[in-house]
């Protein structure tokens, strides 16, 4: 299926990104730690909220695109709000913030994040963090994000397409608990992906189980890509069975 062979092609250069990105970080690592809580916005806004909490600091790169880093470390881990028109978009736990820059405006914002405060927590908690985002994600109004080449996949072929390709195609549906583990339970590396659209933002979430410890306690990451401005919006009502 041409969709799915995308869809998987794009999960495997997120994957790329994600580790290059963790390089680069590391590598680069050496910022005094920003306030606790932060509040970021796209555009021009952006480029000074950036500049206030690196004091100006930023990686230029020859091709045009520089980019802003904030980090954390835990046990303090931050808190980014992302505002977007009317909307604020609130993630805690955040371990670092890419921001890039063309030119005069922020166009994306990179966040990774814990599930958790704690590395590491039981699977009753990681549940319960899931569905309080999933909560926020929908209390907002985002919908689905569908690239122009993209038929509509009927909402009730979600679950199913959830467990074949860990692709959420109604974010309105939040998974009960025993959906959850399921999906999760005992396996390391499983992801739940996202791609959604609010207000003229693009926002990707990448939900990854990464780890087990010796009592059983699971480790989650999230990964947020937002970009703006959007392009190949694509809006249709015609569904088709998965």
């Amino acid at each position: 299926m041409r969709l799915t062979a995308f869809k998987l092609a794009i999960l495997s250069l997120l994957s790329i990104l994600v580790f290059i990105t963790i390089q680069y970080r590391q590598e680069n690592h050496k910022t005094t730690p920003p306030p606790q809580n932060v509040t970021l916005h796209f555009g021009q806004q952006g480029i000074e909220d950036f500049n206030s909490y690196t004091g100006g600091k930023i990686d230029k790169q020859p091709a045009g695109m520089s980019f802003y880093d904030l980090y954390w470390t835990p046990p303090n881990l931050g808190t980014v709000n992302i505002v977007n028109d009317k909307n604020i978009f609130t993630l805690n736990h955040v371990f670092s913030v890419l921001g890039s820059r063309n030119n005069d405006y922020i166009t994306s914002i990179d966040i990774d994040a814990g599930l958790n405060q704690a590395e590491f927590v039981n699977s009753k908690e990681a549940y319960l963090a899931y569905k309080n985002l999933m909560t926020q994600i929908n209390q907002q109004g985002w919908q689905n994000y569908y690239y122009h080449f993209e038929p509509h996949i009927a909402k009730k072929d979600n679950l199913k397409f959830i467990q074949q390709y860990h692709t959420v195609i109604d974010p309105s549906y939040i998974l009960s608990y025993e959906e959850w583990l399921g999906l999760f339970n005992g396996k390391i590396y499983q992801s739940l992906y996202y791609n959604l659209y609010l207000d003229g933002i693009i926002l990707g979430i990448t939900l990854e189980k990464t780890g087990a410890n010796e009592v059983e306690q699971e480790q989650y990451i999230c990964i947020f890509l937002s970009t703006y401005p959007p392009v190949l919006i694509h809006v249709t009502h015609d569904d088709h069975s998965f």
